[in-house]
């Protein structure tokens, strides 16, 4: 916290690259802390000591002001700002117990406000240190994955310790599918699915040779393929249909396919290499069997299960909406809940079905707002003055981002608040299009 202080007062754009970091590769943001359960977080004490710095950086530069008229002309932020505090009025008169908990996401928005004065006055160096901030923890992300796997497909001495250390700490799930093969998921893992959409609208735009791109496909496919993930299966293939729209005219898009099918194929053979390599002989399964496990896991049932509950606490207050802290009962089939003895009441104010999660807390204009941003966000970033891969990619990114919170949220955590600030940083560090 002391280095994060003095690094983001003198140079606040490494204060945010290491921000953005941390959430690239810490999930749930656990990865250090002060505790448990309850305790205080690595992200919590990165991202207060950064704003405290980067205030008195703005202060010294007379930028407080201009910052804070800048928020305010950014009508859809503004709105949102509204729904954010009605739906925490909304908790606090309904004495909700998880209101603080559920609302403290939310307040990472904050973060807008750096973004933009620093991405103004210091764009050139914003850029310089968040691309390779993403890149490294991108690549870091699917490496540890693969660890991750091999370590548990592989029976590794105290694997059941490494379980405990991955639920601690918030970074994902373990769970095992079938014969040796586990499923590596990891919240962060949303990255590697941005990585492996930019990557492809490398090849489709630029059709250009690129190491990096090439083993950004391969190493994001391992990781993926390892995570084994519906959602991001949804929003990938939403993604790549939208990327068609754009890109389905250039001449090389033939040639970007092929080397997006070679280089995948690339990184499913290597998440096989590490099931399977270097001790073979543990265990056999079917890809049947594999399907099988993912069709009917119990977190596809209770997923199920929890859709008309939430359908059920949205007619309670459509208009207004039950702010945070709002909770449902539904049956869930995690066996965690099982072993409890109650699989049949499970009780939380954290949902899946992301889009339905902000009409629960937020009420009717929840969606609207949400997507309204979405769709600034992509308008103000095409017109921008930049390479057509990276306009293009940005807006794929969002697209599949919206997707995949169709089952999975993440436009009501950090995790997808990245993605805003990321772009917002693009459009303030960039010339504008006169169009």
């Amino acid at each position: 916290g002391l280095i994060m202080l003095v690094v983001s007062y003198k140079k606040p754009e490494i204060g945010l690259a290491v921000l953005a970091l941390e959430l690239v590769i810490g999930s749930q943001g656990h990865l250090l802390q002060f505790g448990w359960p309850s305790s205080v977080s690595l992200r919590e004490v990165l991202t207060a000591v950064f704003l405290l710095a980067w205030a008195a950086n703005a202060i010294n530069a007379k930028r407080i002001g201009w910052t804070i008229d800048r928020g305010l002309r950014h009508t859809p932020y503004v709105v949102l700002a509204v729904l954010i505090c009605w739906a925490i009025l909304r908790g606090y008169l309904a004495h909700a117990p998880g209101m603080f908990a559920d609302a403290n996401a939310w307040f990472e928005l904050v973060l807008l406000l750096p973004v933009w004065d620093i991405a103004e006055r210091r764009g050139k160096e914003l850029r310089a240190t968040i691309v390779p901030a993403l890149i490294v923890g991108t690549m870091w992300l699917a490496v540890e994955t693969l660890l991750i796997e091999l370590a548990f497909s592989h029976q590794a001495p105290h694997f059941m310790g490494l379980y405990l250390w991955l639920r601690r700490t918030g970074l994902g799930e373990v769970t095992k599918l079938a014969g040796v093969v586990y499923r590596v998921f990891l919240q962060s893992q949303i990255y590697l699915v941005a990585g492996y959409m930019l990557a492809l609208t490398w090849y489709a735009k630029r059709a250009v040779a690129s190491r990096l791109a090439d083993w950004t496909i391969a190493l994001t496919t391992a990781g993926l393929s390892l995570s084994l993930s519906r959602s991001f299966g949804v929003g990938m293939i939403v993604g790549t249909l939208a990327l068609a729209c754009f890109a389905w005219r250039e001449k090389t898009i033939w040639k970007a396919v092929w080397r997006t099918f070679v280089w995948s194929l690339i990184g499913s053979f290597l998440a096989l290499l590490i099931i399977f390599f270097p001790v073979p002989g543990l265990g056999t399964f079917s890809a049947s069997d594999l399907v099988n496990a993912r069709l009917n896991d119990a977190a596809a049932q209770s997923r199920w299960e929890l859709l008309p509950a939430m359908w059920q606490k949205i007619e309670q207050a459509p208009m207004l909406g039950s702010g945070f802290g709002a909770t449902v009962t539904y049956r869930t089939y995690d066996p965690r809940q099982v072993a409890l003895g109650d699989a049949t009441a499970y009780t939380t104010d954290a949902f899946e079905w992301g889009w339905l999660d902000h009409w629960i807390k937020f009420g009717i204009f929840g969606i609207p707002v949400i997507a309204w941003i979405l769709i600034s966000l992509g308008r103000r970033v095409w017109k921008l003055d930049e390479p057509d891969w990276i306009r293009i990619g940005a807006v794929v990114c969002l697209i599949t981002l919206a997707a995949v919170h169709l089952t999975t949220p993440y436009l009501n955590h950090p995790l997808g608040f990245l993605f805003l600030f990321l772009g917002e940083g693009m459009i303030s560090s960039s010339y504008r299009k006169t169009v």
